[in-house]
């Protein structure tokens, strides 16, 4: 598939993702991050588990400069997994949609600051007006919303570095998975010591959290095909795609309130779309003649 197909089909499910979170509050954030890991870590291997992609993988566990890369972008992933479950539990699914509508504006900045990524004329407005957008939706929350903030950054770091890292997409994630395995297991060592490991009591809860690496794996090898194949701007004008999906369901499907700020911030948003988009679809006529 194309860049820009895997970028969609990433983003389209990062939409409706909240749906499978809200069914696994009943699991703590903390916990529920650390089986994510052990899940993913379990799917992927379903996909390395050949002597290429073995040997591949040995080589990048011994690539110290690949290696720091990859626990870097660890990091950033298992912070942004954190506050994305933390959020959903507290039914802040309007700030994860505002965080992800960050995201793309931070994707654009890093790009511009770390690759040199320059921005024709007509991409500079849809910049503006999604930056005013972003902006009209802050004022609405009333306060700094450091939890989008904090989900913003730590994703935007994220596609950074993977960028930078430049490596198989499958290999690389299962490298970032392999690294956060052993804090995770630490940490459901110490809930189980604790006695809150209650998955292991109930099968129904244990089969829903094992949905988790699935749900988790697929999405980001398809992201980290996107990253590797467009331009972190144009990844970060898609990333739209996803916070609007969950703005809906924050507001349609969960309740959450929808007041005429939100209304004007979310058009804003959309109007930067669709400056981007019609110069992009500009660009590709003009390349056709040629």
């Amino acid at each position: 598939m194309s860049g820009l197909a895997y970028a969609l089909l990433t983003y389209g499910f990062w939409g409706l993702v909240p749906i499978y979170w809200k069914i696994v509050t009943e699991v703590s954030p903390p916990q529920l991050v650390a089986q994510r890991v052990i899940w993913s870590l379990l799917t992927l291997c379903f996909f390395v588990a050949t002597p290429t992609r073995l040997k591949a993988l040995r080589q990048i566990m011994a690539d110290r400069r690949k290696l720091l890369w990859l626990c870097v972008s660890s990091v950033c992933l298992s912070a942004n997994w954190l506050l994305f479950v933390v959020a959903i539990e507290q039914k802040m699914i309007l700030q994860v949609s505002l965080g992800y509508f960050i995201n793309p504006l931070v994707s654009i900045v890093l790009g511009r600051i770390f690759l040199g990524e320059r921005l024709n004329i007509l991409q500079r407005l849809a910049f503006l007006v999604a930056t005013a957008g972003v902006v009209a939706m802050s004022l609405t929350v009333g306060a700094v919303p450091y939890l989008s903030l904090a989900i913003a950054l730590t994703f935007g770091f994220y596609g950074l570095v993977r960028k930078k890292a430049a490596l198989d997409p499958l290999l690389g994630l299962t490298t970032e998975t392999l690294l956060m395995t052993p804090p995770a297991l630490a940490y459901l060592f110490f809930d189980y010591q604790q006695g809150h490991l209650h998955v292991i009591e109930d099968w129904r809860l244990l089969l829903k959290v094992m949905l988790s690496g699935p749900i988790t794996t697929f999405p980001l090898l398809w992201f980290a095909h996107a990253a590797n194949m467009v331009s972190l701007s144009t990844l970060g004008f898609m990333q739209y795609l996803s916070p609007t999906m969950q703005f809906l369901l924050a507001v349609f499907v969960y309740k959450e309130t929808f007041t005429q700020a939100h209304f004007f911030a979310f058009a804003l948003i959309w109007l930067s779309l669709a400056i981007y988009v019609g110069d992009a679809l500009m660009q590709l006529r003009r390349q056709r003649r040629t």
